[in-house]
C-alpha cells in the first residue's frame, strides 16, 4: 500500500473505490454508508468465486450477464441480512 508503513501500520489505511450511483441514485437513499461500502465490497468478490470474467464476457455475454445478476442478487441479500435486517 504505502511503501513507508509496514505491518500493522499500513493496515490503518484502507482506501475502497465505491460507485457514486451508491450516493447519489434516489434507490439508494436510505442505505447507510456501512452497507453502500459493504455492498460495493462484496460484488467483485462474489463475480470472482462465480467466474465472472472479463474473458467470459467476451465470449459468452449472456451467461456473464446471468452470473453478474446472481452476485448483485447475493450481495444485497447479505447486507440486508448482515446490516439491515439486525
Amino acid at each position: 500500500m504505502f511503501d513507508y508503513f509496514y505491518g500493522p501500520q499500513a493496515e490503518q489505511f484502507a482506501f475502497y473505490r465505491v460507485p457514486k450511483v451508491l450516493f447519489t441514485n434516489d434507490r439508494f437513499k436510505y442505505l447507510s454508508a456501512e452497507a453502500k461500502t459493504m455492498l460495493d465490497y462484496l460484488m467483485p468478490r462474489l463475480a470472482r468465486e462465480a467466474g465472472a470474467t472479463e474473458a467470459l464476457k467476451a465470449a459468452d455475454p449472456m451467461k456473464w450477464v446471468g452470473l453478474m445478476n446472481n452476485c448483485k442478487a447475493r450481495a444485497e441479500e447479505i447486507v440486508m441480512h448482515e446490516l439491515i435486517y439486525v
